[in-house]
């Protein structure tokens, strides 16, 4: 999943994931949980979910704008 950020809001989202994919990494749903921030758009995140089964993953979606 692609997720962008204001560049007022773009630290907060940060702090924010750094908790968020912990608590991911513990649902049995997932086999891994994994946030990156693009180093050429400092405003984009990726977030990387690993589902275990095909029946744990939800429908697709292909973005989310955050704040």
């Amino acid at each position: 999943m692609r997720a962008g950020s204001r560049e007022e809001h773009k630290d907060e989202i940060e702090a924010i994931l750094w908790e968020f994919v912990p608590q991911c990494r513990r649902d049995p749903r997932y086999r891994d949980f994994v946030a990156h921030k693009s180093v050429e758009r400092p405003n984009e995140f990726l977030l990387y979910k690993h589902y275990g089964t095909e029946q744990d993953s939800p429908p697709i979606k292909n973005s989310l704008q955050i704040a």
